[in-house]
C-alpha cells in the first residue's frame, strides 16, 4: 500500500476507530493509545501486501477489534500499560479488596462534613493523584504553587489533577449505581 493510499485511509478512517475505542473504554486516553496501535499495526501488515488483503478498510475494523480484545485480556489480569499509576484492587486477593471496601465504606459513614467525604474518595487515588488532588481541592493551592511545592513542571501537574478528576468522577459515580 502506497504511502498516499495510508494517509487517505487513515483520514477516512480515524475518526470512526477513535469513537468505537472510547465508547468501549470510556477513557480518552485508553482510546488514543488503542487507535494509534491499531493503525501502526495496521501500516505495518500493509507494507508488505502482495494482494492477500482484498477490502483495506475491513481488514481495518478488524485490526481494531483485535486490539480492543487485547486490551480487555490486558485489563482482565489487572495489567494496564495505559494507566501506569493504577494502584488497585485489580492485583488484590479476594480477601484483601474486601478488607479495602469494607474500610472504604466505614469511612464513608464516618465522615461528616464534605471535606472529609472528599478525602475518602481521594485516599482511593494512585500516590500521585492523591497528593495533587488533595493539595488543589483540600488545601486550596493553586497550580503553579503545586508544582513548586513537588518541584515538577506545571504541566505534570495539570495532567495529574485531571487525571485525579477522572478518577474522583469515576468514584463519585460508581458510589451513585
Amino acid at each position: 500500500m502506497k504511502k498516499r493510499e495510508l494517509s487517505a485511509l487513515y483520514e477516512a478512517n480515524f475518526t470512526r476507530i477513535y469513537r468505537y475505542f472510547y465508547y468501549k473504554t470510556l477513557s480518552r486516553q485508553d482510546a488514543e493509545d488503542l487507535t494509534s496501535e491499531t493503525f501502526l499495526s495496521f501500516a505495518q501488515a500493509t507494507q508488505h501486501n502482495d494482494g492477500h488483503i482484498k477490502d483495506f478498510t475491513k481488514f481495518l475494523y478488524g485490526i481494531a477489534r483485535n486490539k480492543f480484545l487485547e486490551y480487555l485480556r490486558r485489563k482482565s489480569h489487572g495489567h494496564s500499560q495505559y494507566d501506569d499509576e493504577i494502584e488497585g484492587s485489580a492485583n488484590l486477593s479476594p480477601e484483601a479488596y474486601y478488607r479495602e471496601m469494607t474500610r472504604y465504606l466505614e469511612d464513608m459513614d464516618n465522615a461528616q462534613t464534605l471535606e472529609e467525604k472528599a478525602m475518602v474518595y481521594i485516599k482511593h487515588l494512585p500516590p500521585a493523584q492523591r497528593r495533587v488532588a488533595k493539595m488543589r481541592l483540600i488545601d486550596k493551592l493553586s497550580l503553579q504553587e503545586i508544582a513548586k511545592k513537588l518541584k515538577k513542571d506545571i504541566n505534570y501537574v495539570k495532567v495529574t489533577q485531571r487525571r485525579a478528576l477522572r478518577g474522583l468522577e469515576k468514584l463519585f459515580n460508581d458510589d451513585g449505581e
